[in-house]
């Protein structure tokens, strides 16, 4: 079984309810970080999944409501004697952004730290890129249109052949359209028609070229909105299920080869 839990769903301004948007992807040993705003030690204590047990993290682009507690977590799983590599996977100018801000904090003179491994995204919007492929998991990337560049994820369970597809922070785009087609379920933001981001109607057309099965909707404004509106605004259009994503939710794939 593969697991997907939304550790956050907000946009850039949070509520009591909704962190930033950011996931765990937990399938075999892998248990993938897709993006850390804030104090992800938290979020995993309260799955009670220690932070220690994250593989790999990728960040889909460097603002700081997708990016802002990656200091944080590298130094709070140094002081709590993590010695297992960690992979980083982020497109040039994120890792770049993490690693001067990591240089700022001086970790080269932290003594004993863990392997960092920092992986370059490489492409364009008309490419995309294999970032892990296992027996049973394929994640692939591609470019989107937002503020800094971005990249869209894809995950392909490759035992059941069900996948899920993550827009991250986009204008509609033909690129995400190229990765996501035939994917079973959108992640797709919500924030709002706009430069650089998407409305629930804009993410629910996005779905049906898609050809998705069911569209979650992500990354929209929560505080004082009416989710239900944002809802049938996706229901409207797109004829599969519609749902609104919620902090601690899971969608879990069942595949028959994992733990």
């Amino acid at each position: 079984m593969a697991t997907l839990r939304f550790l956050g769903t907000s946009n850039s301004i949070p509520d009591l309810a909704h962190g930033n948007t950011h996931m765990l992807l937990s399938i075999d040993r892998h248990n993938i970080l897709i993006d850390c705003p804030g104090d992800i030690i938290q979020r995993m204590l309260h799955l009670e999944i220690p932070p220690d047990h994250i593989t790999e993290l990728i960040l889909t682009h460097f603002h700081p409501d997708h990016a802002g507690g990656v200091s944080l977590l590298l130094m709070n799983m140094w002081l709590t004697h993590r010695t297992a590599p960690l992979t980083i996977y982020a497109n040039q100018h994120t890792l770049n952004s993490v690693q001067q801000l990591m240089d700022n904090s001086g970790w080269q003179d932290w003594p004993n730290f863990y392997p960092v491994e920092f992986v370059t995204i490489n492409g364009s919007p008309d490419h995309i890129s294999t970032l892990i492929e296992t027996d049973h998991l394929r994640v692939t990337s591609t470019f989107v249109n937002h503020f800094l560049p971005t990249n869209a994820l894809r995950f392909d369970f490759l035992a059941c052949e069900k996948s899920i597809a993550y827009s991250s922070d986009t204008e509609p785009c033909d690129s995400f359209v190229n990765l996501a087609t035939g994917a079973d379920i959108v992640i797709h933001e919500a924030t709002g028609a706009g430069l650089g981001h998407s409305s629930a109607a804009q993410a629910a057309k996005i779905a049906s070229r898609i050809g998705a099965e069911h569209l979650y909707l992500i990354h929209y404004e929560a505080r004082g909105a009416e989710l239900l509106t944002l809802k049938e605004e996706a229901q409207a259009i797109f004829h599969g299920s519609v749902s609104i994503a919620e902090d601690y939710q899971k969608i879990q794939i069942e595949c028959g080869c994992c733990d």
